[in-house]
Parts: C-alpha cells; structure tokens; sequence
C-alpha cells in the first residue's frame, strides 16, 4: 500500500526480473532493491576452467545478494580476480572446488583480510571440502602488528576541535570572499551601479563567469587568453584567482567538506555517495535555512537509506553559511 492508502502499481504482465547473471554465467549484472546497477562485474578473461570460474561467479552473485553498494562488490570481484590467478597459476593448478583444501586456502590466503573477504563466497561453491569449509568458518585472530608500522587510532576530543577550527576558517575566508564578489553583481544587474563606475566593468565580467562558468576569452582556435577588460577590471590577478571569486577553491571545498563530516560524525564514504540537496523543507522562508539531505551508510543494511538536517543556527552549525554555502 501507498503512503495515501492506494495500493502500489503492479509491473505489467509478464515481467521479469533480469537476470543477474549472463548466460555463460561468467559476467556478474548485479541491481541494488532500490533498482540501482551495481557495476558490471566480468570474469571471462580470468585464467582456469570456464565451469570453475562459473561455479564461483554464481557463489558470488548468491552473496551478493543483499549487497547494496557497487564498493562492496569491487572488493569482492577483485579478490575473486586474484584467487582466479593464483589457482591457475599453483603448480599442480587448481582446477575444481574439490581440490580447494585448508593447506591451500591457508598458503594462498595468508592476508587476513582477502581471506575474510572472500571465505563467505568460496563457503557457497558446491564441491568444496567440508574441511576446508569448517576453517573457513572459523573466527581467525588478526595478526599482531608488525614493528614500526603506525596503529589507526581516533583523533581526540581536542585534535577534532582544532581540526574543526582550521577548517571553518578557510571556509569563512571562502565565504566572505564569494558573498562580497556576489552583491557587486547582484547591483550590477539590479541597475545600481552606474556605468563607468570602478565596480560597473568587475560587475560586467562577473555576469559572464556566473552565466557561463569562465571569464570572458578571446574567440580564437590558438588563442585561449582572457580579453584585455578582464584584466583591467580584475587587477591582472591571473585566471584561477578570477575563478574563485564567485567559486571556492579545491582547498574551500576540502574544508566544507571536513567541516560536514565531523559536525555529522559522518564516514568520507557517506559523503562522497551524497547528492547534493535541490530544496529544503523551509523554502518560504530564509531564516533560519533548513537543508534536508539523504544519506546512505550501507553497513546499515535495510537501514542505509535516511536523511539529515542540517539548520543554519548560526556561525559554528552543520547547516551555517560556513559548513554549507556550497553543498
């Protein structure tokens, strides 16, 4: 049933769900519950047996099944890639499921994490040993860490605080800079600036890089430089620095997004799978702006998929003229 009371629209009839799997078995199609492709996964060019290669393509598709992020299945596809090679290439090669022991599992798969990646999807294939099987289920220890390699560890309380600090500050440098070169052309176009004043050519060459995203150039097939009056009017402060008076910086934009991350607790991954928003709940209104995005952490499972709000409650919050002027 529909949120209204109707019932959902039925797909017509006859339909059927593409299948997953290409014919030869060997090409991997896999769509996300919301409909989404997921990658196209290819493994014909791999080395071995055509019907030992299928064998696992299928285990992995049987996986795959309540995956919902392309990621997920890039990791996946490219251990099985490398599994496919190393078992060709084993002297005798190994050639079928059978003879896919623990000696072996445990000389190719001496990385903990490829063995952890891919032992759920080798468990599926049929014909490998019971053996084999129960090892592969079994919890394995990592690895102490070796000398002189540094540990992860959380920034704390008050490396985020300076964190949040530097960025916010270049952020505000952004900001400030891209509102002031805003309410010159804003006049400009209002009328308000009478022709000949200083600000009247600045205006002119911000009209042409809001409309079209670049300065205004000379109209040659050799020639890509910027007209003389872009010069005179901008100060000769050269094309990049043009650019950022109306567009932040790489650097503003890195900041912007630090800023994001830690006011949200968010992971970089939630961040960069985010649209970016094209309305907001309070549209009437401009005070205090409400930004509404979604979000997707697949490690939610049937939970990814939510929302967050993001309200401009001043200098400082996740939804302030310095956290989301250019989200």
């Amino acid at each position: 049933m529909s949120g209204r009371g109707r019932r959902a629209a039925l797909p017509p009839s006859g339909f059927r769900k593409a299948p997953v799997l290409d014919a030869d078995g060997l090409v991997l199609r896999p769509v996300s519950g919301a409909g989404k492709p997921l990658g196209v996964w290819d493994f014909r060019d791999s080395p071995g047996p055509a019907d030992f290669r299928r064998v696992l393509v299928a285990a992995l598709a049987a996986q795959g099944r309540g995956w919902g992020s392309e990621d997920t299945y890039r990791t996946n596809a490219r251990a099985l890639r490398l599994f496919f090679k190393e078992a060709a290439a084993d002297e005798p090669p190994v050639t079928a499921t059978g003879q896919i022991t623990v000696e072996w599992w445990k000389t190719w798969a001496s990385d903990i994490h490829v063995r952890r990646v891919l032992a759920a999807v080798v468990r599926r294939a049929p014909g490998v040993p019971a053996a084999t099987r129960v090892f592969m289920e079994t919890p394995r220890r990592r690895p102490p860490a070796r000398r002189g390699r540094r540990r992860k560890e959380a920034h704390t309380r008050e490396e985020l605080r300076t964190i949040r600090t530097a960025a916010a500050a270049t952020v505000r440098a952004g900001w400030l800079r891209i509102a002031a070169n805003t309410a010159v052309l804003e006049r400009w176009r209002a009328g308000a600036i009478e022709h000949g004043d200083g600000d009247w050519a600045v205006g002119e060459v911000l009209d042409v890089l809001a409309r079209t995203g670049d300065l205004p150039r000379y109209r040659s097939s050799n020639d890509r430089s910027v007209m003389a009056q872009v010069e005179r009017a901008l100060g000769f402060e050269g094309n990049a620095a043009s650019l950022t008076r109306l567009f932040p910086r790489p650097d503003e934009i890195g900041a912007a997004s630090v800023l994001l991350i830690v006011h949200e607790a968010w992971n970089l991954s939630v961040l960069k799978k985010m649209d970016v928003p094209s309305w907001w709940p309070n549209a009437d209104r401009t005070d205090p702006a409400v930004h509404q995005v979604d979000t997707d952490k697949a490690r939610r499972g049937r939970r990814r998929y939510a929302s967050n709000t993001l309200v401009d409650a001043g200098e400082g919050s996740s939804g302030g003229p310095c956290a989301t002027s250019w989200s």
